[in-house]
């Protein structure tokens, strides 16, 4: 026969099988912010260090040069490209055709059929012009 104390002795084990389960992923949630963290700051410093390379070359330095002195040294070399300024403005896009739609062709096709070879145009099949 089950007594109360029993099925309570029996939950708070339970309980305490889950508190655990539930700490060990709240300590894996948190490594895993601290590793997204470190992972930012060193893609950062590959960044400015890369940049700190090219600015020594733009000072006058050559990359050969750079290259031997940071070597001899025990240092690493760039691995990230300079950060690039990226446009802000938007480029338009084509629209694109359903499909199974045709494509219409343009007005006015290139040809090289003049005598003299340049460029003559020519309607396109079908237009009475």
């Amino acid at each position: 026969m089950t007594t109360p104390e029993s099925v309570e002795n029996v939950e708070k084990q339970l309980r305490g099988m889950i508190e655990s389960r539930i700490d060990a992923g709240r300590e894996l949630a948190r490594k895993a912010a601290d590793l997204g963290a470190a992972r930012t700051a060193a893609a950062a410093a590959e960044r400015a260090y890369a940049d700190a390379f090219t600015a020594a070359t733009t000072a006058g330095w050559t990359a050969p040069e750079l290259r031997k002195a940071l070597k001899s040294a025990g240092l690493e070399l760039p691995t990230a490209a300079p950060a690039r300024q990226r446009s802000t403005a938007r480029r338009p896009r084509a629209p694109i055709a359903p499909a199974g739609t045709q494509v219409d062709a343009p007005a006015v096709a290139p040809t090289t059929d003049r005598p003299d070879g340049a460029a003559a145009t020519t309607p396109p099949a079908g237009d009475p012009t």
